[in-house]
């Protein structure tokens, strides 16, 4: 079979070359432009999540990090309310100011911290004092914030009684641990 070239057969040469030519044209401008613009984002974001990976150690790491945090925090939030160490921690501090402690008192039961976890919780206590000298009332409180512990003073009233004598009182919270089990008995 011989193929003839005619006047035909050139246009539809020609017809079928400008088709193809359109065809590659608008197919890279709006099939292959999307496809490469999709690839382009996913690289994107692969080397977003690796910078991420590289930033943020994995999970097993945050955790042992969290732990040896936990254990430095022990002694400022120790296993169970441990007040008798704290009283007598208290009583020291008020005999080096020359400060005497009329009374101690709980004034409610241990409350739970719900906003932080079931497993820690708070007591809150009222100590009435006695002083010389106002100075000496207000050594003890900066004493006290400096203990290990947290000790959270959030009232503090005096007023003086006779010529060289000042009666005083403040309010403080302990802030300790509990295993899960005592706190939802609670």
């Amino acid at each position: 079979m011989k193929l003839k070239w005619n006047r035909l057969s050139l246009s539809l040469l020609l017809v079928m070359f400008l088709v193809l030519v359109a065809v590659l044209f608008y197919g890279d401008q709006y099939i292959l432009t999307t496809v490469k613009e999709q690839a382009e984002q996913s690289t994107s974001l692969v080397d977003q999540q690796k910078t991420l990976m590289a930033t943020y150690p994995p999970e097993g790491n945050i955790l042992q990090e969290y732990e040896e945090n936990y254990e430095e925090t022990w002694d400022y939030l120790p296993e169970g309310e441990k007040v008798n160490q704290e009283m007598v921690a208290l009583e020291k501090a008020a005999k080096k100011e020359n400060i005497t402690l009329n009374q101690i008192t709980r004034t409610g039961e241990p409350q739970l911290l719900e906003d932080i976890g079931n497993s820690y919780m708070k007591s809150v206590y009222q100590v009435d004092i006695t002083s010389e000298k106002i100075a000496d009332m207000q050594n003890l409180l900066d004493n006290l914030l400096d203990f290990e512990r947290i000790w959270n003073v959030y009232a503090f009233s005096f007023q003086k009684n006779g010529e060289n004598n000042y009666q005083g009182s403040f309010t403080f919270e302990l802030f300790y641990h509990v295993e899960n089990t005592t706190a939802e008995k609670e």
